[in-house]
């Protein structure tokens, strides 16, 4: 199995947004629509970020949302849209934005309060954000954004965070504990000791599982309405988990994260079925990567932006 190059090519980004020196910090994809976080200097070579949205296809922008500089020592900004594109979340310092986009036009709707690392917006279907607010909330918040009711999870040490895209549930890793929680209703469906060492959450595409480490082995949970079951796996991902492939049968992890620097950047991949582990070279020099709906990867590239715009890559998986 390999990693194949499917093309190259620049978002140009100049006649949008002006400035210079632009640089790629998130891509996620909602529908037919790709969104970047970018940096770039605007007048007066202030620093800016803006959101971008590009078709999939084309790569043509189609809306743009400058926002002020998110600044790189508190996370640098997080990204996350619906499946649909319908709606944008942007993690900046003690925010997190919420940005409606309908046809190719970005229109801010909510400001919810956060921490000042740059926390995500999670979004459990179109219509709901899970975000991380233990300042003055504190712990977990779930917001209807239809009509703004806010519950809350009290927690504290909120190590990381998300929700499943198959089922009414979310989960978040806090002081050392797992601990799993139906949604919208935020009470508890289980808990469990995982150690501190990593702070890793997948969810399964399609099925009510998520997949932590607990120690020195990966975890499976099995989620239903009465509660949870813990499975543990043979095989152990040296890197982060990061994403599973559309069917739920391959899973990506960040060789990276835990091991600074790495030259090449490379992908490990785990392989669900046979619980076995590969490590896949990326066909370009890359420095960050994405995994998007299609199970495509969007790859950033080392080195200087071209003029006017940002790289982007597509890798696929071959057999």
């Amino acid at each position: 199995m390999t990693l194949e190059l499917e093309r190259t090519a620049v978002v140009e980004l100049a006649r949008s947004l002006g400035g210079t020196d632009f640089g790629l910090r998130q891509v996620c994809q909602g529908g037919d629509w790709l969104f970047l976080l970018v940096s770039f200097h605007g007048a007066e070579s202030r620093l800016h970020c803006a959101v971008v949205a590009a078709g999939r296809d084309t790569l043509e922008v189609g809306a743009t949302q400058v926002l002020g500089y998110i600044k790189h020592d508190n996370g640098g900004g997080t990204l996350h849209c619906t499946a649909s594109g319908s709606r944008v979340s942007v993690g900046t310092e003690f925010t997190v934005h919420v940005l409606e986009h309908r046809e190719g036009s970005f229109a801010a709707s909510h400001a919810v309060d956060t921490e000042q690392s740059t926390e995500d917006g999670w979004f459990w279907g179109e219509d709901h954000l899970l975000h991380l607010d233990e300042m003055s909330a504190g712990g977990l918040v779930l917001t209807d954004l239809r009509d703004g009711h806010a519950s809350v999870l009290e927690l504290e040490a909120v190590d990381r965070y998300g929700v499943s895209p198959a089922a009414a549930f979310g989960a978040t890793l806090a002081a050392g504990e797992l601990i799993v929680v139906a949604l919208p209703e935020l009470t508890v469906l289980g808990r469990h000791p995982v150690g501190g060492s990593r702070d890793e959450l997948l969810f399964h595409p399609t099925r009510p599982e998520l997949f932590t480490i607990r120690e020195d082995a990966m975890v499976r949970v099995d989620v239903a309405a009465d509660g949870t079951r813990v499975t543990e796996l043979r095989s152990v991902p040296t890197g982060r988990l990061e994403a599973f492939d559309l069917a739920g049968r391959k899973a990506f992890a960040r060789t990276d994260h835990y091991r600074l620097p790495s030259t090449p950047l490379t992908v490990e991949l785990w392989d669900a079925d046979e619980d076995r582990l590969s490590v896949l070279p990326l066909p370009v020099d890359g420095r960050d990567w994405w995994v998007l709906p299609d199970d495509a990867l969007a790859v950033a590239h080392r080195g200087p932006e071209p003029p006017g715009g940002v790289r982007l890559s597509f890798a696929r998986l071959r057999d």
